[in-house]
């Protein structure tokens, strides 16, 4: 049966376009045959890769040689080589790994004997690591797949996605992949097997302008209206991004700052063909900025600086009558019921009158633009100081019964004592 016939549904169909960095790449061709057909980005674990795991302990040993240190007996030596081992051929894998991602100095084409494609569909845009323990560090569209298809959505009928090589430049995409063709075709799929009913385009992040350039560039408005219900940009870089620069001048670890350096991000930052199209623009008489982007919208506030300045604080009526004595404590100021700023936990000196230095710390908490309204949101401020590993503060007691459950005995007992230890007291 024609799946158009079977989706009877009035879903709009939805075509997903991920952003920068948000496509799961695999490799297709190597010269490492046992990476072929792996996640490249982002699942790096499956190559072989545990210095995100042990990275800390690797580095300190190798500091450790390099110093010539701790050569004291044969069992610390043996350790040594071991880490060494390890650490030479994390490094090994890093370097392919790092071979593997950049392009060559063309930025467009790729290195010889390497072939990185976009993983096709929607498993490319869910989740760059799928995985229990990684999938909630690495989500892209998978929630709103996830909440889509609670609501009816399948994959293929009203549902697809793009996933692209976001390393290239928008002419090779087109021209090594033949993307903007493809998925012009995905939409014209999409329109069919929904009854022809237009459809949806959600956009992520760089390639809005990409779509909005290419798509229908041969029939033009025609085809857009025909084809096209609704383009959603989502976080879009209307004007440019001004990271991108940076990433040029000074290289983008792309958040894995526990896995490569600041050379290897320097060398994979100047390398992608796409950073470029994502400069910020210039409003100038030759290019000016169109007046019909979307206006910017701005967020009032105001804001207050919190300071604890370098004090010595005494403590003697925080200690007494305590039958042991606290070894670490820290000051809490609570703004709100969820929103609270802490000192570091300092030591408390010993003796008959202890007390407590404070290093200077500063907080900056942001307010609405008003004094009313910052009032009416934080009318109290409370400061508290914590012990190490109290927890949370118990609820106060109310009622006589919570107090003691057994004070009629306590109060006898006590009458009784008291009787007979009242002669000794005053004869004494």
């Amino acid at each position: 049966m024609d799946p158009a016939i079977e989706n009877k549904s009035l879903l709009t169909p939805v075509l997903i376009i991920p952003g920068f960095m948000s496509s799961a790449l695999t490799i297709e061709k190597s010269p490492h045959k046992a990476w072929e057909g792996k996640r490249i980005w982002m699942n790096i674990t499956q190559l072989g890769f545990q210095s995100l795991r042990v990275g800390g302990a690797l580095r300190e040993n190798e500091k450790i040689r390099a110093s010539q240190q701790d050569n004291s007996n044969q069992a610390s030596s043996i350790a040594s080589h071991e880490l060494h081992q390890q650490y030479m051929k994390e490094m090994e894998c890093k370097s392919r790994w790092v071979r593997h991602m950049c392009l060559q100095d063309d930025m467009k084409s790729e290195k010889d004997g390497i072939e990185v494609r976009p993983i096709p569909g929607c498993a490319g845009v869910d989740y760059l690591s799928a995985g229990a323990l990684t999938e909630s560090l690495t989500y892209v569209f998978g929630p709103v797949l996830e909440l889509l298809k609670s609501k009816g959505y399948k994959e293929g009928i009203n549902l697809d996605a793009a996933p692209y090589d976001w390393r290239l430049p928008p002419d090779m995409l087109q021209k090594r992949d033949k993307y903007f063709t493809n998925t012009m075709e995905k939409i014209t799929h999409l329109y069919r097997q929904s009854n022809e009913t237009p459809v949806i385009i959600l956009c992520h992040s760089m390639l809005f302008n990409f779509v909005r350039h290419h798509l229908g560039e041969n029939d033009g408005q025609k085809w857009l209206d025909k084809y096209i219900h609704m383009y959603v940009p989502i976080g879009a870089p209307h004007i440019g991004a001004p990271k991108s620069v940076r990433a040029v001048i000074d290289g983008d670890k792309m958040g894995l700052d526990a896995f490569i350096d600041d050379d290897e991000g320097l060398m994979f930052g100047r390398s992608l063909g796409s950073t470029p199209w994502l400069f910020p623009l210039e409003n100038t008489p030759a290019m000016p900025i169109s007046t019909s982007l979307p206006p910017s919208v701005l967020r009032l506030e105001s804001s207050i600086t919190l300071t604890i300045p370098t004090q010595t604080i005494p403590m003697k009526s925080f200690v007494y009558r305590r039958a042991v004595m606290p070894s670490k404590v820290r000051l809490a100021i609570h703004i709100a019921e969820d929103f609270v700023v802490r000192t570091e936990f300092y030591p408390l000196s010993r003796g008959k009158s202890p007390t407590l230095i404070l290093k200077e710390e500063v907080w900056s908490v942001a307010l609405p633009p008003t004094i009313e309204e910052t009032l009416k949101l934080y009318p109290h401020i409370f400061v508290h100081l914590e012990e190490l590993g109290a927890g949370k503060p118990r609820k106060n007691r109310r009622g006589i019964y919570h107090c003691d459950v057994c004070w009629l005995c306590r109060f006898a007992f006590c009458m009784v004592k008291w009787f007979f230890c009242l002669p000794c007291a005053i004869v004494l």
